[in-house]
């Protein structure tokens, strides 16, 4: 068992919700249980409701992942020779001659990987392609901007 600070103080199953009577709704924030007394409901800030809905990375995550990006540069190498603008980035904190030897292996294996479009032998061309379902001769059809109520 670890001591963590969570946004729940309990986590409660399908199983326990039924049997201890719980009504949960999750889109309203609110939870109405019996007692002793009669009917509770526990109801939500909303303010806490967003705050737990929120994904926040953790400071030192977000830190060591800045301090990362900065110390990371890269070296540009043609793998291709026939596709001299499409060049491969290795990281520059390699050695020279590591550098060089997983350069010279691209190049001993460069028909390993998809120059064009031609190269994805095996796969259909309605899988790797992209078309638009249009009627032919249809005209194109402008759509009337919904309006929103404003929240209260």
């Amino acid at each position: 068992m670890i001591r963590y600070p969570t946004e729940h103080n309990i986590l409660l199953g399908r199983s326990a919700i039924s049997l201890l009577h719980f009504v949960p709704s999750t889109i309203h924030g609110i939870v109405k249980f019996s007692t002793r007394q009669g009917s509770s409901t526990i109801l939500a800030t909303n303010t806490r409701a967003k705050h737990c809905h929120q994904i926040i990375p953790a400071p030192e995550l977000v830190r060591a992942l800045k301090k990362s990006k900065e110390g990371c540069s890269t070296k540009q190498h043609q793998i291709n020779m026939e596709y001299t603008e499409q060049l491969v980035r290795i990281g520059a904190h390699l050695s020279d001659a590591t550098m060089m030897r997983l350069v010279a292996h691209m190049k001993q294996y460069s028909t390993v990987f998809y120059w064009k479009p031609i190269d994805l032998i095996g796969v259909d061309r309605q899988v790797i392609e992209h078309n638009l379902n249009i009627m032919p001769g249809s005209n194109p059809f402008k759509q009337n901007k919904m309006g929103q109520a404003e929240e209260l």
